[in-house]
């Protein structure tokens, strides 16, 4: 098992897994231009499907805003 830290909510993992399977195991679809930070660090999307999660690791999802 794993656990890491969802927009500052923890969330367990059945095993360790890239940041892909862990948006898909957290039923998460990453809208078009938003971004994910890993321990504050930006991570491409084309890296998802490769980028190792570490047991501790904090994700913050990061949605655009519109508006004036």
């Amino acid at each position: 098992m794993m656990k890491i830290q969802l927009n500052g909510a923890p969330i367990t993992l059945p095993h360790v897994c890239t940041l892909h399977e862990a948006l898909d195991l957290a039923k998460i679809d990453l809208p078009p231009r938003s971004a994910i930070a890993v321990n504050d660090q930006l991570v491409p999307r084309a890296s998802f499907a490769t980028y190792q999660l570490q047991d501790g690791d904090a994700l913050l999802i990061i949605r655009p805003t519109f508006g004036g």
